[in-house]
């Protein structure tokens, strides 16, 4: 006999693993070229996740191509990260901010 869904229990899932999830999810992107991921230094600003109850947080910190349109760019990367993450984690996602720390020419 097979008990409730409700008398099972419950999975949570942290902010450090919604992090991995989040920073995976992002570097899958054509318009990310890097991705600064934590360090340990409280003062540097590194890509993350903070999740609450059953909503998540989520703040990246991106390198793109040049020459993109940057808010057509960061409104593709918000999109997709919350529609990924969100149905990878089953969390809702609140809020995506995107800062784009720098620019990166094609190499020759």
């Amino acid at each position: 006999m097979t008990a409730l869904a409700e008398l099972r229990g419950r999975t949570a899932v942290t902010d450090r693993a919604a992090t991995r999830i989040v920073c995976r999810v992002a570097r899958e992107l054509p318009e990310v070229v890097e991705l600064r991921e934590g360090d340990g230094l409280p003062w540097t600003h590194t890509s993350g996740a903070r999740v609450e109850h059953d909503l998540v947080g989520i703040r990246l910190f991106v390198t793109t191509a040049y020459p993109v349109p940057l808010r057509a760019t960061a409104a593709r990367i918000r999109e997709q990260v919350a529609e990924r993450v969100s149905a990878l984690t089953g969390l809702q996602v609140a809020y995506v901010d995107v800062v784009i720390t720098a620019l990166r020419g094609a190499e020759t």
